[in-house]
């Protein structure tokens, strides 16, 4: 895993992009905030988001003698938001590979923080896209707090727009405040007629049915029993999204968040050592260990995920936003 994890940092490190520029009226998307980006006379980029009504921005100023890296700074407006990452004497890094640009933010200590992804879409897309990557799949249901795990003859299939129970398939919407996905979907056919709040857990996910109130939010039903739903796609594993797409704000425990990390390297056959973890990729039907782990090559995105989760595991989970459910089940 050492040598695994120098090749990676050598790999970002040469994947700064020689030459590029970032040019006025590009759009950068960091999961939750989308930033426009405007060259200014002085040669510093102005980054500048509206959201509700209230301003963020802040300040890239080139580092003198050093190509596509700058200094993150804050603005002079008072009344904007400004990224946590301005008082932390942030480097930001322009980097081009796969054909993909990033604003990758360190911190003094060299780790990654957030990372701003050009993108030509608007923000609405990307963050439907993003909760889609990270619900879409296979479920087996499971009875609330049941030893005898998921049935595996009764399935949830979430897709684009479709859910599917019982062999039946119906339409879904997933339910927005001001463009945000929240996790709740309402299903519009099926016996799974209504909303639903979706909690990720280490294994899935659990469904508690819910009522909108005059505000727009969601109030879980108390008296309604859960639905714990478990990852059962032969295909792909819990986590492929952190193949297909960067990814921060990774609001999970250390525990998951260590599974996470490791599971990108699963997908390409990585052989473990430790024994909890080759456990359970073991169990896993998609995992193929390819018996040379010094063949196991990642892609870009698939290397700036592994920063950003190794960042988040080096903070305690008290000093984190962690939204993840431990499961009906799971007592730890």
């Amino acid at each position: 895993m050492k040598r695994l994890a120098l090749l990676s940092f050598c790999l970002l490190a040469a994947a700064a992009a020689s030459g590029q520029t970032i040019a006025s009226g590009t759009r950068w998307f960091n999961g939750s905030a989308q930033y426009d980006a405007t060259v200014r006379p002085d040669g510093s980029i102005f980054m500048y988001s509206m959201d509700e009504g209230q301003e963020s921005e802040f300040l890239l100023v080139p580092v003198e003698g050093m190509k596509n890296q700058f200094r993150m700074e804050e603005t002079d407006n008072d009344g904007a938001i400004q990224p946590d990452e301005v008082e932390k004497e942030a480097t930001v890094k322009l980097m081009r590979q796969d054909n993909r640009t990033v604003l990758a933010v360190y911190d003094k200590a060299g780790k990654l923080h957030d990372l701003y992804s050009r993108t030509t879409r608007d923000k609405r897309k990307n963050l439907a896209e993003r909760w889609l990557d990270r619900h879409r799949g296979i479920y087996a249901i499971g009875a609330p707090v049941s030893e005898s795990g998921p049935d595996l003859r009764q399935t949830i299939v979430i897709g684009d727009g479709t859910f599917t129970a019982g062999g039946q398939t119906a339409t879904y919407d997933i339910e927005t405040i001001n463009d945000y996905p929240l996790d709740v979907i309402t299903v519009h056919g099926t016996s799974w007629e209504g909303s639903w709040h979706l909690y990720q857990t280490r294994y899935g996910l659990i469904a508690r049915p819910c009522t909108e109130d005059e505000y727009g939010y969601f109030d879980n039903v108390e008296q309604e029993e859960p639905v714990e739903l478990y990852w059962v796609d032969p295909s792909k594993g819990r986590w492929d999204w952190l193949s297909e797409d960067f990814n921060t704000r990774l609001s999970f425990s250390k525990r998951t968040l260590r599974l996470m990390r490791n599971s990108i390297l699963a997908k390409h056959g990585y052989e473990f050592q430790s024994e909890d973890l080759k456990a359970y990729f073991n169990a896993q039907p998609w995992y193929k260990p390819a018996g040379n782990n010094a063949a196991v090559k990642l892609s870009f995105i698939e290397e700036m995920n592994v920063a950003l989760i190794q960042a988040e595991e080096a903070l305690p989970d008290d000093d984190r936003w962690i939204t993840e459910d431990i499961g009906l089940g799971d007592d730890d």
